[in-house]
């Protein structure tokens, strides 16, 4: 019998055959997927299907349901940024400045959501469906904000110690979706099974884009609708994972060698220009591609000050000249995307 989880059926990541439930073989599983057509089997801990093809970059699979283990035995008595604390109290080569800016970023990462979704929605228009696919969702917080545009969500990382913290999060917004640990290069669905796929800071940090976004178009209905925000190679603006100025133009034996002198770890990532983006997505196979640089929305300018507030209005009318917009989206902070399936 296949297996669901809620309202979407998994499947194996490797070959896309059914899976079956079968019964744990050891204490920490809550039960055991088996594939019948390829016998691969995979672990369901903590409420997670761990369907991944390939650890996080960072750190082992066995690390991190390890990691993610000690995190759900704090849930009950944990609010989310204790368990976040708890995450780095046993992450220790976290430098202290990237906690704190971590810890702030978790806190508000479902009002960052909004504005990012609002963001969006001024750029390519609404973002709206019956069924939502979130690769990339981190603690899910953009999952929260979509929830009156979108009846049926789930998301999947390969994070596993994440989703153990969304979880956590749904259950504070009285929320209970789907969560499953997957590549998105390699994704445990059937085919076209969703109306829209969303990625939001993840196309430039996954392992294999043209995969990645193969996978989108697959589990895509026809028409389907993909959505990408990511940051721009060319930006002018601070590089979106160290901080330094126009960092996306500097060669990443640069980019390394600053991060580590901050004690920070590398970031591994292909930032895209505006054509490469489109390009990827055209070579997926994607039709009705639009590009378009973001816009500060409403919502984003109404968590800045008043300073941050006319220079996000400025830039927003300055992206209305077609001339200047031109030139700005070649080196504004961040693309925006939206591509239907053949």
């Amino acid at each position: 019998m296949a297996y669901h989880l809620d309202w979407i059926e998994l499947v194996c990541p490797y070959c896309k055959g059914e899976l079956n439930q079968g019964p744990a073989r050891a204490g920490h599983v809550d039960h055991i997927l088996t594939c019948h057509p390829c016998g691969r089997a995979f672990d369901v801990v903590c409420g997670i299907p761990d369907l991944r093809v390939a650890a996080d970059p960072y750190i082992s699979i066995e690390g991190d349901v390890i990691k993610g283990r000690m995190l759900e035995s704090t849930s009950e008595a944990s609010d989310l940024e204790a368990m976040a604390r708890t995450y780095y109290h046993i992450t220790p080569e976290t430098p202290p400045r990237d906690v704190a800016l971590n810890l702030t970023r978790l806190r508000h990462a479902v009002e960052r959501a909004a504005a990012t979704l609002s963001s969006l929605e001024a750029s390519l228009g609404h973002v709206t469906g019956a069924r939502l696919l979130e690769v990339g969702c981190g603690t899910a917080p953009m999952l929260i904000a979509t929830a009156d545009r979108f009846p049926y969500r789930v998301g999947v990382d390969v994070s596993f110690r994440w989703l153990v913290m969304a979880k956590r999060r749904l259950a504070d917004h009285g929320l209970r979706l789907p969560l499953v640990a997957a590549c998105g290069e390699a994704l445990p669905f059937r085919a076209g099974v969703v109306d829209t796929v969303l990625m939001d800071s993840y196309l430039e940090i996954t392992a294999d884009q043209e995969a990645a976004l193969g996978e989108a178009a697959r589990v895509l209905e026809a028409e389907g609708r993909l959505v990408v925000s990511t940051p721009n190679r060319w930006s002018a603006g601070p590089d979106p994972h160290i901080g330094i100025p126009a960092g996306g133009l500097l060669p990443a034996a640069v980019v390394n060698t600053i991060a580590k002198q901050r004690m920070a770890r590398p970031p591994l990532r292909r930032l895209l220009t505006a054509v490469g983006l489109r390009r990827a997505l055209q070579r997926a196979g994607f039709e009705a591609t639009t590009v378009e640089l973001a816009r500060v929305s409403d919502a984003q300018l109404a968590t800045v000050g008043p300073l941050g507030q006319w220079m996000g209005r400025a830039f927003n009318r300055w992206c209305a000249v077609p001339g200047v917009r031109s030139f700005l989206r070649v080196i504004g902070p961040i693309l925006h995307a939206s591509a239907r399936r053949a």
